[in-house]
């Protein structure tokens, strides 16, 4: 498609990858309505998986991972930055738990802690480079 004549948003979102939103829960599910709602760039979309190394959030479906395009570029950079400030200020709407970006946390129990600095856990993927994740309450 050109720039004059863009898809509709709604064909965007239906070809948007989602890993294990069947095993998802209804508050991480709602977290996955609106990156595709709102952001139809996004074309994968981590959800459930069986096991995890840093918590059971994953393996539970309380989980998100929204895969950032072209996350190294500044316009990446932004678009996760935009994700992540989204779900930090609608936290009691999507009742998120947690939200990790760029090797930073924030938690929604205590958000006049803001945003801190990880551990560095070896890679992109882990130290949550690549992508914004989303923890939710049950």
């Amino acid at each position: 498609p050109s720039a004059a004549n863009p898809p509709a948003a709604s064909n965007l979102a239906s070809t948007v990858s989602i890993s294990g939103y069947d095993r998802l829960g209804a508050n991480a599910r709602s977290v996955v309505d609106r990156v595709r709602e709102a952001w139809p760039q996004v074309r994968s979309i981590g959800g459930w998986r069986a096991s995890s190394n840093f918590s059971s959030d994953h393996p539970n479906g309380r989980a998100v991972d929204v895969m950032i395009p072209n996350w190294s570029s500044a316009a990446g950079i932004e678009l996760g930055d935009r994700i992540a400030q989204d779900f930090q200020q609608n936290a009691s709407r999507h009742r998120v738990s947690y939200i990790i970006w760029r090797q930073k946390i924030w938690n929604a129990s205590f958000p006049e802690r803001g945003w801190r600095s990880m551990e560095d856990r070896g890679d992109a993927t882990a130290n949550h480079f690549d992508h914004v994740h989303v923890s939710v309450r049950p």
